[in-house]
């Protein structure tokens, strides 16, 4: 919307404004203004009805991928394995920053629940997630159960399949460390035979701004902490 009220907006009202005047040769100058803010109006109202179907589409393709249900720790008073999480993923990437981390996510799948194809970097990030930030670069999957039959993690591009494990933790890089998009990591959660259950964490090419980051006790909790060593797993 910033973008086309500065831009396309402006330059169609004033193309209005001289049509009328050299066209229909309208002198009145408050016609003018006239044409100019009903033009420009008219142009941001087109603007806003587009942006809102777009983010409607949008919406009901995301829900439509995923029927499992999930739900971001974000609480005043985090607990010790969302701490411990935390303290182990900061061990395993030194180059990560605990601003870049979103909140840790817990998973639930039910026998059936599944979760499509798809990415979770985004070609379009710059745009669409500055406030996230930015590119998704890694993704961490921790399997909290065992699941005995179904709910694999599957990359149907690299014909792997990650079954879950408790205490395991799938690793893969949606994006390079520039940010680049990498379209082999296309990835589903198959449907489990029985109840599934996984925390995730993604951690972006930037510090997070916006309301999808650690919780601010969570992150007091991490930092207090002592370095713990990390599983021989």
């Amino acid at each position: 919307m910033r973008t086309w009220a500065s831009g396309p907006a402006a330059w169609i009202a004033l193309a209005g404004v001289l049509v009328a005047a050299n066209v229909f040769h309208v002198a009145d100058r408050g016609v003018l203004a006239e044409v100019a803010v009903g033009l420009y109006a008219a142009n941001l109202a087109a603007a806003a009805a587009a942006v809102l179907a777009f983010v409607d589409r949008r919406e009901a393709e995301l829900a439509g991928l995923r029927t499992s249900t999930s739900t971001a720790l974000r609480s005043a008073a985090p607990t010790g394995g969302e701490v411990a999480t935390f303290r182990r993923l900061l061990r395993l990437f030194p180059g990560a920053a605990l601003e870049r981390c979103e909140a840790l996510t817990l998973i639930k799948y039910d026998a059936g629940d599944r979760l499509a194809p798809h990415y979770d970097a985004n070609r379009a990030a710059a745009a669409e997630d500055a406030a996230r930030g930015g590119q998704t670069c890694a993704s961490c999957l921790v399997y909290l159960n065992d699941v005995a039959d179904g709910g694999a993690t599957k990359f149907g591009k690299l014909g792997i399949e990650v079954a879950p494990r408790k205490g395991s933790m799938c690793v893969f890089f949606p994006a390079d460390a520039r940010g680049r998009f990498d379209d082999r990591l296309e990835h589903e959660g198959a449907p489990p035979r029985a109840e599934k259950w996984i925390g995730r964490v993604w951690i972006h090419e930037s510090a997070i701004t916006g309301a999808t980051g650690v919780g601010a006790a969570t992150a007091a909790a991490v930092r207090r902490a002592s370095p713990v060593a990390a599983s021989p797993s």
